[in-house]
């Protein structure tokens, strides 16, 4: 049986390539739909800038607390990277809930990040979808 490898990032490119074909006004409406689902979750969603947030070059990031979760991204970014941003960190709050309390190791996480860009690519997909846009899911 041969190894598999998939890095997360191929998704992040494919996700990337439908969302740059989206308008600007899209991607607000977009974004603000998102930041709205990740409330209706429970989760506080923080807007930063790159030098206040993320360590490890992050785009965005869950952190988890006893009390819930905490959506942090970086609002410097452009809007279709923001909108890519809380996609896939909706996918985490919704996949993941339970998982990232407990599970640390370098292969669930590469696994997690992996979970939550196919997310991400389905979730824009079918937003996208129930607009009427033409998209291929």
């Amino acid at each position: 049986m041969e190894n598999f490898s998939f890095d997360h990032k191929n998704y992040k490119a494919i996700t990337s390539d439908f969302v740059y074909n989206i308008d600007e006004s899209e991607c607000k409406k977009y974004r603000k739909h998102l930041r709205s689902v990740l409330k209706s979750f429970g989760v506080v969603v923080y807007k930063n800038s790159k030098a206040d947030l993320l360590e490890h070059n992050e785009l965005a990031r869950t952190i988890w607390g006893m009390g819930g979760a905490a959506v942090l991204y970086d609002d410097t970014l452009p809007i279709k990277q923001q909108v890519i941003s809380l996609a896939h960190e909706l996918g985490h709050v919704i996949l993941h809930a339970n998982a990232n309390r407990f599970r640390n190791d370098h292969g669930t996480k590469h696994i997690m990040e992996l979970e939550a860009e196919i997310f991400a690519y389905a979730y824009l997909q079918i937003l996208m979808k129930s607009e009427g846009k033409d998209v291929k899911i």
